[in-house]
């Protein structure tokens, strides 16, 4: 059975549940790889060099026919996903790699609302 990636959104909701700055920290970073991987995988992007998350975020914003067809949503869409998951990974980064400044509950909480609604494009695009 394989993974499911979906699961990363729901593991970010119960660390969002804790109170500690890693809790929320790990949370953003759980959020950002459940719809990154989702993705990834339904458009088939294989790519595995340094520049690979940054590669595939800018396929999204060009928003390709090709990319299109495999995602089955809008250009519209796609190159918004494109800048939100852009938006994401930068967060993500900073939660990982930053450990001089603050991160809280608040700022954990928005970037996993960005994914969830990502994720109801998505779905709604391919139910």
């Amino acid at each position: 059975m394989a993974f499911n990636w979906r699961d990363y959104l729901r593991l970010a909701e119960d660390l969002c549940e804790k109170s500690t700055e890693a809790h929320y920290r790990t949370a953003v970073s759980r959020a950002y790889y459940a719809i990154f991987n989702i993705l990834k995988i339904k458009a088939g992007y294989r790519k595995s060099d340094g520049s690979f998350h940054q590669d595939f975020i800018n396929t999204l914003k060009i928003a390709d026919d090709n990319i299109v067809d495999k995602l089955n949503i809008s250009a519209g869409n796609l190159r918004d996903i494109g800048f939100d998951l852009d938006t994401l990974r930068k967060e993500r980064n900073f939660a990982d790699y930053d450990g001089l400044q603050r991160f809280d509950e608040v700022r954990a909480l928005q970037n996993i609302n960005k994914v969830k609604a990502i994720f109801e494009i998505y779905e709604d695009a391919n139910s």
